[in-house]
């Protein structure tokens, strides 16, 4: 097994990144002391979590609300990342469609990796002969 200093220590070469924070326990900070910045600072995020404290000082904790939202929003959606760009541990769920949408984006030019495909195999049936370019044309308006 090589060293790739790039790659985080949890994780073996081919997996997907997961943070070694948890949503759960980010979740649960957020939600108790989530005005404090707490959740924030646990996913690497010292910056945000220092201003959510200041402006909880500054607005005599009516910005803790803020804190509060945010843990919730990180219990209930799937999409939270650390400081790193990775996933936060038990994102399960979210995680296979978070990783195949990055990998549509980067793979296909057009954006939608459905249409750039169906126009591939398509485009692969005219060169084939299988279908006339008539036939192409309208198909690729129906897909476009």
């Amino acid at each position: 097994m090589n060293y790739n200093p790039s790659m985080p220590l949890n994780q073996e070469a081919g997996q997907m990144y997961t943070s070694d924070k948890s949503k759960t326990v980010a979740g649960i900070l957020g939600i108790l002391v989530g005005s404090l910045g707490v959740h924030r600072m646990y996913m690497g995020y010292i910056g945000i979590g220092v201003l959510q404290l200041v402006l909880t000082l500054f607005t005599l904790g009516m910005a803790g609300l803020w804190g509060f939202i945010e843990g919730v929003l990180i219990l209930v959606q799937d999409d939270w990342t650390d400081a790193h760009g990775r996933l936060l541990k038990g994102n399960e769920k979210g995680q296979d469609a978070y990783y195949q949408n990055i990998a549509d984006q980067l793979k296909t030019p057009a954006g939608n990796s459905n249409k750039f495909r169906e126009l591939q195999e398509l485009n692969e049936l005219k060169k084939k002969g299988i279908i006339t370019q008539e036939e192409f044309d309208i198909q690729k308006r129906r897909i476009l």
